[in-house]
């Protein structure tokens, strides 16, 4: 999913989800910042747990809202040090390549229990109602509650396979 790197077809995509399912197109262009962070730590730290609202509504539907932060559990009982000190550098990692901007970098420590990345993407639309930050929280926890893999998608990647597009 590089759909961002063309603006034009970012654009384009963003403007057609939107009058498709009359949502801004403020909210289309965040939840596809949202799932493109999402994918990628996922693809990069093995034990992730994602949950919250935005895990039921994204991967569950069980809820019909849009939350703007990824809450990420890591069941520290089975991690080794090493493990918990890469994971913030990873982050740092990902959102440099995908062009996106950690705001508060410099209140995160690798191993700490708990963190919030406050991340930041090149914005197209604005919507006063719409904050343009991505919360990322990652909690380091000894108990993870049961767990299901379950496939996430964005407005955009749903909307496209709906109409025939992929």
């Amino acid at each position: 999913m590089k759909l961002h790197k063309n603006k034009d077809d970012f654009t384009e995509a963003v403007q057609a989800v939107s009058r498709g399912l009359n949502i801004s197109p403020a909210l289309i262009e965040k939840d596809y910042y949202v799932t493109l962070v999402l994918k990628r730590i996922n693809e990069e730290i093995s034990g992730l747990i994602f949950k919250g609202g935005t895990s039921l509504s994204k991967c569950h539907k069980a809820i019909n809202r849009f939350s703007e932060d990824i809450d990420l559990t890591l069941d520290s009982e089975h991690l080794t040090e090493g493990q918990r000190k890469i994971v913030k550098p990873t982050i740092v990692k990902i959102c440099e390549e995908l062009g996106l901007t950690i705001n508060n970098l410099e209140n995160t420590r690798s191993r700490r229990d708990y963190n919030c990345y406050q991340i930041s993407y090149p914005l197209l639309f604005e919507n006063d109602e719409i904050d343009p930050v991505i919360k990322a929280e990652t909690v380091f926890i000894q108990e993870c509650y049961p767990e299901e893999v379950k496939q996430a998608d964005s407005l955009i990647g749903e909307w496209l396979k709906v109409n025939g597009f992929t």
